[in-house]
């Protein structure tokens, strides 16, 4: 017989990993922090591809796109 993992003990590896943090503020600082960045970059830098954005604030491409679709 085959043992299915219904996830009812918590551990369900599926989806995003849970935070490490109790304090739901810690990740909230890190993607204000990133949004911030990504602006004071694109208000710095004239004319510049989507990459050269990404790579300028150390961020991942999608991460960027994600950041500037909210904004």
């Amino acid at each position: 017989m085959i043992a299915v993992d219904d996830g009812a003990d918590g551990s369900d590896l599926r989806g995003r990993p849970k935070s490490l943090f109790k304090e739901s503020s810690v990740g909230t600082m890190q993607s204000l922090d990133r949004a911030l960045r990504v602006l004071t970059t694109v208000a710095r830098m004239e004319r510049a591809a989507f990459s050269d954005l990404a790579r300028e604030v150390g961020v991942p491409t999608a991460t960027t796109h994600r950041i500037l679709a909210i904004l």
